[in-house]
This record gives structure tokens, sequence and C-alpha cells, in this order.
């Protein structure tokens, strides 16, 4: 009897460390306790670029004096773009077009974008024809 006792308490034992182990885990990202600001850190700002010039362009962000090339938008075509993440949450954050075979350089009003959202920038020659807008994705 005492023998049967000692077997069913060390089950009991093993049960409560399984169960124990278990609480203790952390959620992974695919869980849906899983918010807030830890899962912003997962995603990405997104740069959608649409150039209606007749020039293909470079498109560059840039912010604090960190440039960095995102790549290149044929004329009259619309692209996306990952921001690099040393450039997410940057609240001075410019995107730059730079037209090939041209002297000219053109860059956005300063805007800030945080993990999820999409920077939309409307690209033309002319000054006065570009937009800039962020929305969440």
């Amino acid at each position: 009897m005492y023998a049967r006792r000692k077997g069913v308490a060390g089950l009991t034992w093993a049960a409560g460390v399984v169960v124990f182990a278990a609480g203790c885990a952390s959620p992974g990202p695919s869980s849906p306790r899983f918010t807030g600001v830890s899962a912003a850190r997962d995603q990405h700002v997104t740069v959608e670029i649409q150039n209606i010039g007749w020039a293909d362009v470079t498109i560059y962000s840039a912010t604090g004096g960190a440039r960095m090339r995102l790549g290149t938008v044929n004329a009259n075509q619309t692209l996306r773009f990952p921001l690099p993440k040393i450039h997410q949450w940057a609240t001075d954050l410019r995107l730059i077009a730079d037209p090939i075979g041209s002297s000219h350089t053109y860059d956005s009003e300063p805007v800030t974008a945080v993990p999820g959202q999409v920077v939309r920038w409307v690209v033309h020659e002319s000054r006065g024809v570009r937009s800039l807008s962020v929305w969440g994705d």
C-alpha cells in the first residue's frame, strides 16, 4: 500500500511541474495575448512611392544626417519599400527623391511614422505636384 501511494505522489508531483512550466512560458508573437509595443517592434514602416513624373527616381530615407537608399521607382510606377529600422520612430524623417539624369533632388516634409504605418509620397518633378500622407496599414 505504501509503495502505491509513493507512485501516485510522484506522478502528481511530475504533473505539477509540467503545469508550472507551461504557466511560466512566455507567449510568442502569434499568441493573441502578445500586443502593444512589443508587437509594434515586430512590424515595420512601409514607404509607398508613387512616381507620376517623367524620370526614374532613386528614393532615400534620411534622419539625423543619416541617409539610406530604399530603391528606384520608374516613371509612372508605384512601389513599396520597408523603412530601415534605424529610421523608424524618428521625428525628423524625410524622404528624398533623386531623379536619374537630373541635378535636382526633391525632399519631403519631416514626418514621424511608427511601425505598422504606411508613408505614402507622390513624387513629380514639379514642386507643386507632391503630397505626403501617413496612415495605418
